[in-house]
Formats: C-alpha cells, sequence, structure tokens
C-alpha cells in the first residue's frame, strides 16, 4: 500500500469544476520569468550606485536593496526547484543553483531539504517544525520568537545536514559539488574585497569596484519555514492534514 504521506492524489479524484480551477492555478506565464533578471539588475545598479556616491544614505539603502534582491533571489530558487520556472529539469535545476548562491544555498541540498518537508509537514521529519524541540507551549514561544533573530543562521547547517542524511548517493555528490564551486566563488570574491587598497564595510565585503561588491544575507529566512506558520505548537492542535501533489 503507498505512504499516504508521499503518494500523489490524481487529479481526476476530483469534481470536475475544481480540476478546471486547479488546472488553471497550474498554468504559467513565462513572461513572468523576466523577473528572473530583476534582481540580480537591481542587485548590479545598487552596488554601482554606490560605487560611484560613496555616501553613507546611498550605502544604507544599497545594503537594503540588496539584501532584498538575495532574499528574492532565494525564493525564485525555491520556485525553480518546484518546476515552476520553466517547466524543464535541466533549466530548473542550473536556475536553482545560480539563485542559491547569493543566499549560499545548495540548489539541490534545498531541493532534497525542501522536498522533504512537503512529505513530512509538520511531523517530527519535518526539519522547519520546530514544536518537536520543546516539550511545553512556554518553551515553543520562547523558541518560536528567537527563531526570527537566529533562524537563518541555523538554516544554513541545517538544510545541507538534513539533505546529506535523506539524500542518494547521486545527490549527495551533486551537494557536495555545488558548496565547493560557492566555497571557491566566495574565497575569490573576499580575495578580491582583501587585495583591494579601498576594501572595506560593515555588511558589504569588498572594494568600492563593483566588481568585488558583495552583500552577505544577516537576516530573514527562505520561504515555507513552518515555525513562521503559527505560534501555536502542532502538538496542541491535533494531527495535521497531509499535504500532496496533484498530479496533472
Amino acid at each position: 500500500m503507498a505512504n499516504p504521506a508521499t503518494a500523489r492524489l490524481p487529479l481526476e479524484s476530483f469534481d470536475p469544476s475544481i480540476t478546471a480551477e486547479l488546472r488553471t492555478l497550474h498554468k504559467r506565464n513565462s513572461h513572468w520569468n523576466w523577473v528572473c533578471l530583476l534582481y540580480p539588475s537591481l542587485w548590479l545598479v545598487s552596488a554601482l550606485l554606490m560605487a560611484e556616491y560613496p555616501y553613507w544614505w546611498v550605502r544604507v539603502a544599497g545594503i537594503v536593496v540588496i539584501g532584498v534582491s538575495i532574499q528574492a533571489m532565494a525564493i525564485l530558487m525555491h520556485e525553480a526547484l518546484h518546476g515552476n520556472l520553466f517547466r524543464n529539469q535541466i533549466l530548473d535545476r542550473w536556475t536553482a543553483f545560480a539563485f542559491g548562491i547569493p543566499a549560499f544555498f545548495s540548489g539541490t541540498a534545498y531541493r532534497v531539504a525542501h522536498l522533504n518537508h512537503h512529505r513530512n509537514t509538520r511531523t517530527a521529519k519535518d526539519q522547519d517544525e520546530i514544536s518537536y524541540l520543546v516539550d511545553t507551549p512556554a518553551q515553543y514561544r520562547l523558541l518560536f520568537y528567537a527563531w526570527f533573530v537566529i533562524g537563518t543562521l541555523f538554516y544554513f547547517l541545517i538544510v545541507p545536514w538534513k539533505a546529506l542524511r535523506i539524500a542518494s548517493p547521486v545527490l549527495r555528490r551533486r551537494i557536495f559539488s555545488e558548496y565547493a564551486a560557492m566555497f571557491a566563488l566566495y574565497a575569490s570574491v573576499i580575495g578580491l574585497a582583501l587585495s583591494s587598497d579601498r576594501g572595506g564595510g560593515c555588511f558589504c565585503i569588498g572594494s568600492f569596484r563593483p566588481s568585488s561588491r558583495w552583500c552577505f544575507p544577516i537576516s530573514g529566512d527562505l520561504p515555507n519555514t513552518s515555525a513562521r506558520a503559527s505560534a501555536t505548537p502542532s502538538r496542541e492542535r491535533g494531527p495535521q492534514p497531509v499535504t500532496r501533489s496533484c498530479h496533472l
């Protein structure tokens, strides 16, 4: 018997009116893919403006825009792993990898961990569920609000840890290769920054040259982190419904 947590629900099993509505929701408008160029462009323009106008208010605005752009690219990585950008496995895979670089996430690692979240939503196997880490409602509330401060930093470790535990050997090799490539890229950028005689910056590591401008993500979180869904532990709400994919 198929595992109900991982089984796909055939679209034909729904009422015809619901089926038609679901098909409408699954239609992809390729024109929206231009957004894939928007946020890298905002990042580059911000770096250029910060280089050209080295005033504190320009730098603050630039840091905010770059941070938002990195967060947006992480969300696009999430859409790519679900196949919502191109509906092409190769294009979506490499797009997820590219958009994961600024936020320092392996696209493959995030895909493995995130799909595990969908298969085991709000259970002890869901790495995004934090209510199973505590015993009392008071502890849960404390951890819930602390997650806004420390959650992102821990998530940098949680994603590869979970992915490497459950991934196949092929995907593990892909995860290691992607992180190795990102480490090499980051090392090159930091090396350029340190070699510049005008390097520096509080949260932007790099020189005033746009080629080495880099803003590391220090706040925010990736989408679909269950800790933000509700401040009520899942244990108090009883069993949660299983999420299933609709197979078109």
